[in-house]
């Protein structure tokens, strides 16, 4: 039910250095969506929520199933009002990076799941 994806925070804004352009509601309502690929399904996710964490804090506990209270403070935490509340049954995401602010201290994208799609083409014919 949650997924935490880190990646480098390139200064030319390669890899997830453009993350924290989403500190800005004008860039979020332009890309709030964006689609992860596996071998064989692309999920659509819909970004609900952006901020500044503690490397180690509770948005980086993993091992269980996110609970309201989880993804309340995800929303409730947000730099931006997205408007968007996620609940429990829905399967979220989050993409971190470093900030350049020290070790301790990280930028959070979340992201809801809002659909999912087989990729399979092995039944396709050419």
């Amino acid at each position: 039910y949650y997924t935490i994806i880190y990646g480098h925070n390139m200064n030319d804004g390669s890899m997830f250095g453009g993350l924290k352009k989403y500190k800005e509601k004008e860039f979020w309502e332009e890309n709030q969506y964006f689609t992860l690929y596996t071998e064989d399904m692309a999920y659509r996710y819909q970004v609900f929520a952006c901020q500044n964490a503690v490397n180690g804090g509770d948005v980086y506990k993993i091992g269980y199933e996110p609970g309201k209270e989880c993804i309340d403070g995800m929303a409730n935490g947000s730099l931006i009002d997205t408007g968007i509340h996620p609940d429990s049954s829905h399967k979220v995401m989050t993409l971190s990076t470093c900030t350049g602010d020290g070790y301790s201290r990280r930028f959070a994208v979340h992201a809801v799941c809002v659909d999912a799609q087989s990729t399979d083409t092995a039944g396709e014919q050419e």
